[in-house]
């Protein structure tokens, strides 16, 4: 069970990474008028970024979570 977690933790946000992404640029694709290349790769810049950020931010806690947990120091608060 344990390993799950730990692959879970791992892979978890890169599904909803590519999950967003997909999501925000077909329902914005789809509502556009004129579909040219420029406006389908600012969709996915944008979206990238936003999401990047998150999982950026994902990883950095599960770190300082993971390299807490090893300290004894920290067991013991």
């Amino acid at each position: 069970m344990e390993g799950f977690s730990e692959f879970w933790s791992w892979a978890g946000p890169l599904v909803l990474l590519v999950g967003t992404i997909g999501e925000v640029f077909i329902v914005l694709w789809t509502r556009q008028k004129v579909q040219d290349y420029v406006a389908g790769l600012s969709i996915v810049a944008v979206a990238l970024v936003l999401e990047g950020t998150f999982l950026a931010v994902s990883y950095k806690a599960a770190r300082i979570r993971n390299r807490a947990e090893r300290n004894p120091m920290a067991r013991q608060l």
